[in-house]
């Protein structure tokens, strides 16, 4: 099979059903060829950065997790136009923020109804803060001042009175251990759920 770059893709069916058989590689292609699109697409909607970025991340997570259902539908842009703008009314529901920008806003009438939400971003961050919660107390401490207050290795290791090398391989050796909880996913969906600063 060809390798993809995101740029000369062939056809985009071809595309779907890699994606649907499991094919990382053709996710990333797709994230990457149609994320900025959606992503001012959503921001219209919401007119905040933060917001947008929810509502991208719970698209495409949604999107490979429900990836066998892909082969179904007929227009890909026009499905996930539809997804995206779906995804950017809740986002204002559940935020307490509907107002007359809903009114104005006409939602596409595709073919392609759905992809089951039974799992999205928000519960794949609750099984990744239990799974945190349980660790043994250092490891845990050591990844939430990473993760949560955004300091590096080395600034975790000089707060810590811990060795540099120690800090690495405990963020490392945590990472892995969430991501084989979490199961198989893209590295792209990866870096979204987990970014980490080395």
């Amino acid at each position: 099979m060809p390798e993809i770059d995101g740029d000369g893709i062939g056809r985009e069916k071809e595309l779907v059903l890699r994606i649907a058989a499991g094919d990382e590689q053709a996710f990333t292609a797709l994230f990457r060829r149609y994320s900025f699109s959606m992503g001012i697409l959503a921001n219209k909607v919401l007119q905040d950065e933060a917001a947008r970025q929810d509502v991208m991340q719970e698209v495409f997570i949604k999107l490979w997790l429900h990836r066998e259902e892909l082969p179904n539908i007929q227009y890909l842009p026009a499905w996930l136009k539809k997804v995206t703008l779906n995804e950017s009314l809740m986002y204002l529901r559940k935020n307490a923020v509907y107002d007359k920008r809903l009114a104005d806003l006409v939602l596409p009438h595709a073919e392609e109804e759905n992809i089951s939400q039974t799992i999205g971003f928000k519960e794949l961050q609750q099984k990744i803060r239990d799974f945190i919660s349980n660790m043994p107390e250092q490891r845990r401490v050591i990844y939430e001042l990473n993760r949560v207050e955004g300091l590096s290795a080395k600034e975790i290791a000089e707060k810590l009175n811990l060795s540099h090398g120690h800090v690495r391989n405990t963020l490392s050796a945590t990472l892995k251990s969430i991501r084989d909880h979490l199961g198989p996913l893209p590295y792209v969906l990866l870096s979204i759920l987990l970014p980490t600063k080395f």
